[in-house]
């Protein structure tokens, strides 16, 4: 795995692994605010320029608490099925269900089907099959 570093701060980080046609998104903390997370859109869309169409997505959301701005993750979803996504995986804790259940209702917001796992090795497995 050779990881591209795009962008990162307290709440997120944006990666792409260009060999394996894969966006990573790591989600961290409680998003309640704008201003937390600024550049949010523009990271995913400066990894997603990086990528070709059939991309996978790996979505590592085990340290997310929760999501009061689930509107961003909708855009963000939106601008990667738009970009031609492939597969999707996330990573979830089984300890955090309230996060779990808000990125679910923004996936199917967004039109998104992603496939949830604990283990990243079966996550990583699904997205390679």
């Amino acid at each position: 795995m050779q990881l591209t570093h795009i962008a990162s701060n307290g709440y997120y980080s944006v990666s792409v692994d260009t060999t394996l046609n894969r966006l990573h998104l790591f989600l961290a903390g409680t998003w309640v605010r704008a201003d937390q997370v600024p550049n949010w859109l523009d990271d995913v869309k400066t990894g997603l320029k990086l990528l070709s169409p059939g991309f996978t997505l790996l979505s590592n959301c085990t340290k997310l608490h929760g999501v009061l701005r689930l509107d961003f993750i909708v855009q963000a979803q939106r601008v990667m099925v738009e970009a031609g996504l492939g597969k999707a995986a996330s990573l979830y804790n089984p300890k955090r269900i309230v996060a779990r259940t808000l990125m679910d209702a923004a996936a199917e917001d967004a039109g998104l089907t992603v496939k949830q796992f604990v283990d990243p090795l079966e996550a990583e497995a699904y997205l390679e099959n």
